[in-house]
């Protein structure tokens, strides 16, 4: 019973202390956890992981930046340092029926010049694109080197493809031109 009476007479000391708590711990305007886990990430990664490249899975991405590569690539699934990877574009040319294939994932360590310190890792593969056979009989292989970075490279869009047009009728119109001032050259040669 005189528990009772004490509990009933500080009710409203304890309401006005549990009041007190709840408004400077529970119930914070910005999360207290976040800022903690924060700065115990940030002991926690180092510099060279946070800035590294690794593939993301299930994007596509191009292999150059230029105004007349169209080669694209689909990155399929992670299986450990197996990636499925499949050729959507080759130069100009669409791929038939384009199928995954796993290729092993290496990794190369990059250092800034400037700064020795200053090192990032990068996802890499290469991928056979075509075999040539030269006029000696001998075999050239051709590889694509693709690398985690290159989602950095704006895909193929319309207007690339209205600007990839434009140039190659230029080329067009210039070879045809060298190619008839070379028919007349020989043409006067044989008069």
């Amino acid at each position: 019973m005189e528990q009772h009476a004490s509990f009933i007479k500080n009710k409203p000391k304890n309401d006005k202390l549990i009041m007190e708590r709840f408004n400077k711990f529970i119930n914070e305007k910005k999360d207290f956890g976040d800022d903690v886990f924060s700065v115990i990430k940030s002991f926690m990664i180092e510099p060279k992981y946070a800035k590294s490249f690794r593939f993301k899975e299930n994007r596509e991405l191009r292999c150059c930046e230029s105004k007349v590569d169209k080669t694209t690539f689909f990155i399929g699934k992670r299986y450990g340092n197996l990636l499925q990877i499949k050729q959507l574009r080759y130069h100009d040319e669409a791929v038939e029926n384009p199928q995954f294939k796993l290729y092993k994932i290496k990794t190369m360590e990059l250092r800034n010049t400037n700064n020795s310190d200053d090192i990032i890792f990068l996802e890499y593969t290469s991928i056979m694109c075509e075999a040539n056979e030269l006029w000696d009989e001998t075999i050239e292989i051709l590889y694509n080197f693709i690398s985690a970075n290159k989602y950095k490279n704006k895909l193929w869009n319309e207007t690339d493809e209205k600007n990839y047009g434009k140039i190659m009728r230029e080329i067009e119109e210039r070879y045809e031109i060298e190619n008839n001032d070379f028919v007349d050259d020989v043409e006067l040669m044989i008069v």
